[in-house]
């Protein structure tokens, strides 16, 4: 690694060291999933890149290949009224989870999505899962395979709604993408977008959630201005990304953006669920709908969705 690189690098790596305390614990429950009129199907793929290996971690001595245990929500019926649909198949989402996260905690946002009529995809990273070979904390330099995971990910789904006799069959419109990122997740989500290593340009839409500017930059090097249209947001109460930082983030990039910092929400409840659903994750959820169908859909009252979180007292900024 660079001199540079690696003085960026030991700059991200305090906020990192904390996501373990705030990500590594296992949820006592998923919550209600929502209660909309469309069917929701789930399924489970192990998806696997064998042009790429998995790197030794602590007592795991490492494997050839990149096993990607994917998690799936989808409508048992495309709904082509959905802004999310057209007659060339569903917008799809593909979440990644943060340091020690894991794709279970995605299940709530994940149907709602889903009801929406998103194909939703959360992945399950080999060595910063919450159950990874080895343990998570020793892990977290497999950041840098991360952008790939997800490119790897799309290629596989994609190539599974083009295939007859899958369940995605001619689910999935491949020009309708985005990617959300949680934390070290949202990390891996900028890299993907924003930076010259790694960026996708099938991504047409990106969420982040307490996304970690000076950390993709410490791994990935400068994060481009220029990007898909992105929405950056996080708690009020946040001990690992204050909202200064998110800001931060914001202020690095060019429109279309938007910023929400949800008041007295904190690092994880207004993504991933720890028993009871907090009211901040349904605001994300009305949040994230309104931006995907406008920026990957045929409409959306972003404008309205925002209007409503200022008129709550939460931090929202608009540059579309």
């Amino acid at each position: 690694m660079p001199p540079r690189t690696r003085a960026r690098a030991s700059l991200a790596l305090p906020f990192l060291f904390a996501l373990a305390a705030c990500g590594s614990s296992d949820p006592v429950g998923s919550g209600p999933a929502g209660s909309g009129p469309v069917e929701v199907r789930a399924e489970v793929r192990d998806l696997v890149d064998s042009s790429r290996a998995t790197r030794p971690n602590a007592t795991f001595p490492g494997a050839p290949e990149r096993t990607l245990q994917t998690r799936l929500w989808f409508a048992s019926s495309a709904p082509r009224s959905a802004p999310a649909c057209s007659r060339n198949g569903c917008a799809l989402f593909v979440l990644a989870h943060g340091f020690g996260g894991s794709t279970e905690r995605f299940e709530t946002i994940g149907r709602w999505l889903a009801e929406a009529g998103y194909v939703v995809a959360a992945v399950r990273f080999p060595l910063t899962n919450d159950q990874a070979p080895g343990g998570h904390p020793s892990a977290i330099g497999d950041v840098v395979e991360q952008p790939a995971d997800l490119s790897f990910v799309i290629d596989e789904l994609l190539a599974a709604s083009a295939s007859s006799g899958d369940s995605l069959s001619g689910r999935i419109d491949p020009e309708r993408i985005g990617i959300l990122g949680h934390s070290l997740g949202g990390v891996t989500a900028i890299a993907h977008s924003r930076s010259a290593c790694c960026t996708d340009r099938r991504v047409g839409a990106v969420v982040l959630v307490a996304g970690i500017e000076i950390a993709a930059e410490g791994f990935f090097g400068p994060i481009s201005a220029s990007g898909p249209p992105t929405l950056v947001t996080s708690g009020s109460d946040d001990p690992i990304v204050p909202p200064a930082s998110s800001e931060s983030l914001y202020g690095a990039i060019e429109a279309p953006r938007a910023l929400v910092v949800q008041s007295e929400a904190d690092h994880v409840d207004l993504i991933e669920v720890f028993g009871e659903v907090d009211p901040a994750l349904e605001r994300t959820r009305d949040l994230v709908i309104a931006f995907l169908d406008r920026y990957l859909g045929s409409g959306g009252d972003l404008e309205g969705a925002l209007d409503d979180l200022a008129t709550q007292g939460h931090l929202v900024r608009y540059d579309p």
